[in-house]
């Protein structure tokens, strides 16, 4: 995983949360690099919540990386880390990234993308993800970021995610998958989507 800033943060600590839940394999060894330099490699305990690790000085950087080093088997082969945090002197964490629903890549970027991928195996489908904001229902992209998405699907095949059960808590809102979906076939004129 890489996370690129806009500008250098300077840290003096990082933290990680790992998802544990009965059957995940645990990633318990992990290094991160700043600009291509390793800060740190760390032993990982599975247990939830925050694992800080100090760093033995300050370290600036543009872009951090993190790298699985050891994984603890699970009965299931996935796992994964949740929030990475990096925190200044002032123990603020330079990493976050609040909310945002302003688009990062353009249809040129994914288009290239796209065809470099089905270009290295032509016999794979090759699906772009999009969140369901799309829908009008959720309220949480304004007009022109809404007309972005037919774009898209004009670039890439695509298929959406929502979680209206285990991600909002929300089962009256089930019929969202359904009506997005819809709308995602609508916009997509025959090719393939998924949700």
């Amino acid at each position: 995983m890489t996370v690129k800033l806009k500008e250098p943060e300077t840290v003096e600590s990082l933290a990680l949360w790992v998802t544990i839940s009965e059957g995940l394999a645990v990633r318990n060894e992990i290094a991160f690099e700043g600009d291509g330099r390793t800060i740190l490699t760390e032993k990982v305990a599975a247990k939830k919540g925050r694992q800080k690790f100090d760093l033995p000085e300050p370290v600036t950087f543009k872009e951090l990386k993190l790298a699985i080093l050891c994984i603890e088997p699970g009965r299931d082969v996935s796992g994964s880390l949740g929030e990475i945090e990096g925190f200044d002197r002032e123990g603020n964490n330079v990493l976050l990234s609040p909310p945002r629903t302003i688009l990062r890549s353009s249809r040129a970027d994914i288009l290239r993308q796209y065809r470099a991928t089905k270009s290295a195996d032509p016999s794979r489908p090759v699906f772009m993800a999009l969140t369901g904001y799309f829908r009008p229902f959720l309220g949480k992209c304004d007009d022109q970021q809404r007309e972005t998405y037919p774009e898209y699907v004009k670039t890439t095949d695509v298929g959406f995610g929502i979680y209206p059960i285990y991600g909002w808590n929300k089962p009256e809102w089930i019929h969202l998958v359904h009506e997005g979906t819809d709308l995602l076939i609508q916009m997509a004129k025959g090719k393939p989507v998924y949700a």
